[in-house]
């Protein structure tokens, strides 16, 4: 064990008069473990952690390949393809349509922009999970000239409108049309 600590000694004075170098090497060791705990974390959350959701790794995401008519290779499909593909497939067991969404909020003391997501009405089947208070989508808000409806997220349901459970079933308003509240929170 003595030999040890005379090992130790040893090494914090030459460190000691190598002060450059081992200024250089600590801030290279720092440096390359700060990246490469960035670098874990990032594909940990992205790749490696499981989507919160049952039988996450059964869920695909299907694009269109619009190369041949001189658009994008990856292209979201829209309505009228997602209900074709719906008809002909037996390949998938369920099928929603996704496409991200910039809304505004009115009403209460500041109007407030948030990103959502418009889906058809299968989409929290999909994902098996549901409200915890209001119900989700129906084929029947999924029609033409239906009214139109929201979820609330939890945090948005709790920020906003203070957790009330009165929310369901109530107007929300917004800068450019009113939607009806199903549901005050996906659980």
């Amino acid at each position: 064990m003595s030999g040890f600590f005379q090992d130790v000694r040893y090494a914090a004075r030459v460190m000691i008069r190598g002060r450059g170098l081992t200024a250089v090497a600590v801030a290279t060791l720092a440096l390359g473990i700060g990246a490469n705990t960035a670098i874990f974390s990032a594909v940990n959350a992205v790749l490696l952690r499981p989507l919160p959701y049952p039988e996450a790794d059964r869920l695909v995401m299907v694009w269109q390949d619009l190369r041949a008519r001189g658009g994008p290779a990856t292209e979201w499909p829209g309505p009228s393809q997602h209900f074709e593909w719906k008809a002909e497939t037996a390949v998938f067991e369920n099928l929603t349509s996704v496409r991200g969404w910039n809304a505004s909020l009115a009403g209460g003391e500041m109007p407030e922009s948030f990103l959502g997501e418009q889906v058809t009405y299968e989409y929290f089947d999909v994902l098996r999970v549901g409200p915890a208070l209001g119900r989700t989508f129906r084929q029947s808000d999924d029609v033409p000239n239906a009214p139109r409806v929201t979820v609330l997220s939890h945090a948005l349901w709790t920020r906003r409108f203070g957790g009330d459970p009165s929310v369901v079933g109530r107007s929300v308003p917004t800068p450019r049309a009113t939607w009806r509240s199903t549901a005050s929170s996906a659980a």
